[in-house]
């Protein structure tokens, strides 16, 4: 007989042999292995031996159909109790073999404990069973090594327990120990707690083409050194599945697979592989749903399938029901999901309403969940993540999906989905990262197509970033009673990024088309950056019910680019409830590209929703626009009748953070910011608080009308406003809208534009203001503030109307408003019932160049024309002002001054009375500046144009004024001031041509 050292040499050469060929590629280890037990089988030597505590092996007995049983009685059953003892030398079991544990005894038992301790792996290729034991528990420990090989089977009333431990402990600290010992003395009916390791070089298990089962609601274990699972099936329907993997000293504890220090006080400082593979099943299915554990340092799970699904409820245990744990993987590296896989914990039946079955539940260093490049929808491969709720289940909720790494990197088509058909509600998807998260192209769903509520998505990076590129589709959706889910997307540290794939768009969105529960569906980004390219974040509602809204909080930038594809952060409404808010908050926001687009609009009947921007410096570029419209919908269902949206748009409010924004920029032909109303909805309103407003070559904020609803109102506060220029093709101005193009009777009007700068306003280069009416409604009112000066440079101001009448334009400075190459007009176009629009401009001082300013009508009356200037009115013989109506009532033109224009200076009005026939005499002088005017009272009286003449008539033409300054080639400047005072007030108006006055005596003589 061998001495206990020299077994203990002999088991450690046959470990590290077995391990060695166990690491190499599986088949030909087994391959391996297997030849060694069957050359000891030829040479006569039996499978199972005998090797100590009373064990009893019999000699094989020939079944029917070929089978051969080796029953194993005997053993040592401590106390008589319910714990009995083996210990074999070798424990194989060849093919057509069964290995049977025999009850002799007819003792109740609950645990057969058992060990081999020759130093040979045990090679299973035949059953392992239990006869007159009832429901006990069988543990096998081999610390050389277990394989499973083809046909290899399992027939055990209770649980059963593979491990290649060097002990297991019992709860009362007793150690069952693999090799005999002392404390087989010590041994006990106390349950076992553990499986205890001593050495780093732990054996492997392995699994080859076996099914491996055990009954309802029994465990099934594998836990020692690399687990190798290969075109195999572990069963336990509503029982426990566990594995785990060792490669360091330490104690792995029974049922949670917890880690404990061993005998020695060592803990696990290093574990173990766990591969499945090759179409592998592992199913704790049944009711209640059971339980899969693992536990390792690297878990790879390829072409294979985990299932924990739900069939109903589970068994009752003193009153309340025994429900599964789902799929709980939970290792130190790396977790790896590979192409063809499917992990599912699905809730079926009639399970108990208002329970939550089992989850998914991946824990790893860093998790990899990999599909297949080649994927198509018919033929797969599929990688699949899922709970569901089956259709016509009237029961429980489906867990959650639950990744939590240091990184995690889900590639190509993996599907991630909780999706309830039924009344359960369904499970939540949540990724959680400290460091990156990258989703590249998966689907994440949580959809409702019953009464059942989606669940939410939650994707989250403490420390790192959130990429997801090339086309990831992240949804909650539903189409029954059952209320979407809420989306969170967070990298307070990190950055965001959201990117397509050709043509195939990312999307985060939730989609609201039935449910009328509110508040549901909302989306919360936050990060340090945010990009977005030709892809979108959306929430889409069809419904009466109020949405929850769209949050972006950022501390750095917001950047969305879409050239070619849409890109968008979008928020929309196609019934009566208006759409989502969408809220942004970022320091920087750059929107560029045609295809860019951050809205709230509604297509039907309810309101669009509110856009709040918070940031510091906002670029609006390259045809990127900013919109809270009410607009027909843009891709309406193929043979569906074309909806007018009723709804009105929504509104935009752009400030600072915490005060005005620095920089607001809107760039480039169709850029810009637009509440604007299609349908018989009104137009929204917009506010901008900033530093600085720049629009240029052809930027635009919008709020116009082209229907029965009203423009909307524009409000702008800035330190400094410039607007200018227009397209590079000449086509379209920059410039400020709220105007009405709605051609039908009762037409809204257009809205209502307030720009107020705290220090300048500058309109030029073909740029425009305007609140004009092209159709049947009214046009909108126009009122600028500058503190210092108003500038308008061969650009325009217009509240002109085509049919209607036109609105008000004020224009108020403390300083200059200097008007140049300009208009600015309110005229009208309409009939009799029509008026043009009255004009104020209110400074210091008034300066007009070669411009007009024009409240013209042709049937209607004339508006109002006020130049009020509490220093000086300038204004040059190219500048016109005209109040007046081609067959309706003419409106007034009134300048008031202290200051007036005289001989192209401004000079104060003497303050004593002077010679007027020594000014008289002077108008050779004035003639040869080309500078003809007339002195008007007022009053209902007025003053001959010269002494002794015959009073004014603006009837009888007098043309040789001009003609001598033309004779002269003198230029005439005509400008008009009206100085105001305690007493009347007094005209000055010089004109080019002259005025037609008719004189007595004739022409004066001529000047030299």
């Amino acid at each position: 007989m061998k001495t206990t050292e020299e077994k203990k040499a002999v088991k450690s050469k046959c470990r590290d042999c077995c391990y060695r060929l166990l690491v190499i590629p599986f088949l030909s280890s087994f391959l391996i292995c297997s030849a060694f037990s069957e050359i000891g089988h030829a040479q006569g030597a039996p499978p199972i031996t005998a090797s100590g505590l009373n064990t009893q092996v019999s000699a094989p007995i020939n079944l029917s159909g070929g089978a051969v049983q080796h029953n194993i009685t005997g053993g040592t059953r401590p106390g008589g109790g319910a714990n009995l003892f083996h210990s074999f030398g070798e424990f194989g079991v060849p093919t057509n073999n069964i290995a049977n544990f025999l009850n002799d005894s007819g003792l109740p038992t609950n645990n057969i404990l058992s060990r081999v301790t020759g130093g040979n792996p045990s090679n299973i290729l035949g059953t392992i069973q239990t006869e007159g034991f009832g429901n006990a528990n069988l543990f096998l420990m081999n610390p050389a090594g277990i394989v499973f090989g083809p046909n290899a089977s399992l027939n055990v009333g209770g649980a059963t327990h593979f491990t290649t431990a060097d002990y297991l402990k019992l709860s009362d600290g007793v150690q069952f120990t693999a090799l005999p010992s002392a404390q087989d003395a010590l041994l006990s009916v106390a349950p076992v707690a553990a499986f205890g390791f001593l050495e780093s070089n732990t054996a492997s298990i392995s699994v080859q083409e076996s099914t491996l089962s055990v009954s309802q609601g029994q465990t099934l274990s594998l836990v020692g050194g690399d687990l190798i699972i290969t075109g195999s099936t572990l069963n336990a329907p509503g029982g426990q599945i566990a594995l785990a993997s060792v490669a360091s000293p330490g104690e792995i504890l029974t049922g949670t697979l917890a880690q404990a220090p061993n005998i020695n006080g060592q803990s696990l400082s290093s574990l173990g592989t766990i591969q499945v593979s090759e179409q592998s099943v592992i199913d704790v299915s049944g009711n209640g749903g059971g339980t899969v554990l693992i536990r390792g340092g690297q878990f790879v799970l390829d072409n294979s399938t985990i299932s924990a699904n739900v069939t109903g409820p589970g068994p009752t245990i003193n009153g309340v029901e025994s429900i599964g744990g789902g799929i709980d993987i939970q290792v130190h590296q790396n977790a790896e999901i590979l192409t063809g896989s499917l992990l599912q914990t699905n809730v079926s039946g009639n399970s108990t309403p208002g329970v939550t079955y089992g989850a998914t539940h991946i824990k790893a260093d860093r998790i990899e969940i990999i599909g297949d490049p080649g994927f198509d929808f018919a033929n797969g491969p599929f990688t699949v993540l899922q709970s569901n709720v089956a259709s016509g289940s009237t029961g429980g909720n489906s867990g959650p999906i639950t990744l939590e790494a240091n990184s995690t990197y889900v590639q190509d088509f993996v599907d991630l989905h909780t999706i309830t058909e039924g009344t359960g509600n369904g499970g939540n998807i949540i990724f959680r990262s400290t460091g990156n998260l990258e989703l590249n192209g998966p689907l994440l769903e949580t959809d409702s197509f019953g009464p059942g509520n989606a669940g939410n998505i939650e994707l989250t990076s403490a420390h790192g970033n959130i990429d997801m590129p090339n086309g990831p589709f992240i949804s909650s959706q539903n189409s029954d009673t059952g209320a979407v889910g809420h989306i969170l997307v967070s990298a307070p540290e990190g950055d965001v990024s959201l990117s397509n794939f050709d043509s195939v768009l990312g999307q985060i969105n939730t989609r609201n088309t039935v449910t009328e529960i509110s508040g549901t569906g909302g989306i919360q980004i936050t990060a340090r950056d945010l990009t977005i390219e030709h892809s979108g974040i959306q929430i889409d509602n069809f419904t009466s019910a109020q949405p929850g809204d769209l949050n972006v909080n950022l501390t750095g930038t917001l950047t969305l680019i879409g050239p070619d594809f849409n890109t968008q952060l979008l928020t929309t409404t196609r019934r009566e409830a208006r759409s989502a808010n969408l809220n942004i908050s970022a320091h920087d926001i750059l929107l560029t590209g045609e295809r860019s687009l951050v809205a709230t609009e509604t297509f039907r009947d309810g309101d669009g929703g509110a856009l709040n921007i918070f940031t510091q410096n906002l670029e609006v570029k390259n045809g990127a626009q900013i919109r809270a419209s009410s607009r027909f919908n843009p891709f309406p269902t193929p043979g569906d009748a074309i909806i007018t949206p009723s709804g009105a748009g929504g509104t935009i409010n752009i400030k600072g953070l915490a005060s005005p924004a620095d920089s607001i920029v809107i760039d480039g032909a169709g850029s810009g910011v637009f509440t604007d109303a299609q349908g018989t909805g009104s137009a929204g309103s917009t506010t901008l608080t900033a530093k600085q407003l720049t629009i240029t070559s052809g930027g635009r904020i919008e709020a116009s009308t082209s229907a029965q609803g009203s423009g909307g109102t524009v409000n702008i506060m800035t330190d400094n406003t410039t607007i200018s220029g227009m397209s590079s093709d000449g086509q379209t101005r920059s410039g400020i809208f709220s105007g009405t193009t709605g051609t039908d009777p009762g037409a809204g009007a257009g809205g209502t534009i307030s720009l107020v700068a705290n220090q300048n306003f500058t309109l030029s280069k073909g740029a425009t203001v305007s609140a004009k009416s092209d159709g049947m409604g009214d046009a909108g009112n126009i009122n600028i503030t500058g503190h210092d000066t108003i500038l308008i440079d061969k650009a325009t101001v217009i509240t002109e109307a085509a049919q209607a009448s036109g609105g008000t334009i004020k224009l108020t400075a403390n300083g200059m408003i200097k008007v140049v190459d300009s208009t600015i007009s309110s005229s009208v176009q309409g009939d009799a019932n029509t008026g043009g629009g009255d004009i104020n401009l209110d400074p210091d001082f008034i300066i007009l160049q070669n411009s007009q300013i024009l409240a013209k009508a042709v049937a209607g009356k004339g508006g109002n024309i006020d130049l009020v200037a509490s220093k000086a009115v300038l204004l040059d013989a190219q500048s016109t002002l005209d109040a007046s109506s081609q067959t309706g009532i003419s409106g007034s033109v009134t300048i008031e001054s202290p200051i007036q224009v005289l001989s192209g200076t401004i000079v104060p009005l003497p303050s004593t009375p002077v010679n007027v026939a020594t000014l008289y005499a002077a108008r050779c002088v004035a003639g040869e500046g080309g500078h003809f005017s007339t002195f008007v009272d007022s009053k209902s009286d007025s003053v001959a144009p010269t002494p002794g003449t015959f009073l004014a008539s603006p009837f009888l033409p007098v043309t040789d004024l001009s003609q001598q300054a033309m004779a002269h080639n003198k230029q005439a400047y005509a400008s008009e001031v009206t100085l105001s005072g305690p007493e009347a007030a007094i005209r000055l108006a010089a004109y080019t041509p002259p005025v037609l006055f008719a004189q007595a005596t004739g022409q004066s003589a001529p000047c030299p």
